[in-house]
């Protein structure tokens, strides 16, 4: 919804239940092409080559399928944006965040209570967002509002904090 913005091609990896998820979702904003999948085989493998259309808005992978049991380790680089639900591998191993345009991840997983997403998103990408959409779903509104755009999820929010303090003491170990 903040990424197609008169662009009409969105290229989406399909690795399982949640790529496909994500690929229905887009549907409602543009035309979501699928450039590699493992579907043939019951989703048990990532797909190693896709083929990225340069007219392409951006390419969403979902990183960790966990009800088919695949997780992807290697990311490829692209001259479009990259963009990758993480929800079941968020913060379970050391991923370098700078390879990503934007990443997302539902707390409920790894980080604490259902509730919350987390975002990390590139400004340069922020500043792209230039139409007219819900401001609850706008990435810049709620960038311009430091998060703080509705009354947030406190409980989840202070949750996931001392999860994170307690990871960040882990270091090392």
């Amino acid at each position: 919804m903040n990424f197609l913005q008169g662009k009409s091609v969105a290229a989406y990896l399909d690795t399982g239940y949640f790529a496909q998820k994500a690929f229905q979702e887009a549907k409602h904003f543009g035309t979501p092409v699928i450039v590699g999948s493992s579907r043939d085989k019951q989703y048990n493998y990532i797909p190693d080559y896709y083929d990225v259309p340069s007219e392409a808005a951006y390419l969403h992978i979902t990183s960790n399928n966990t009800i088919e049991g695949t997780e992807q380790f290697e990311f490829p680089t692209q001259d479009i944006p990259m963009i990758c639900d993480m929800s079941s591998d968020i913060f379970s191993r050391m991923v370098d965040v700078r390879k990503f345009d934007l990443i997302y991840a539902g707390a409920q997983k790894n980080m604490g209570p259902a509730g919350m997403t987390m975002v990390i998103i590139k400004n340069e990408l922020i500043d792209t967002i230039s139409h007219d959409i819900p401001a609850m779903s706008n990435y810049r509104v709620l960038e311009a509002n430091n998060s703080l755009y509705n009354t947030p999820p406190v409980f989840a929010i202070y949750t996931a904090m001392l999860n994170l303090i307690w990871l960040k003491d882990q270091e090392g170990s």
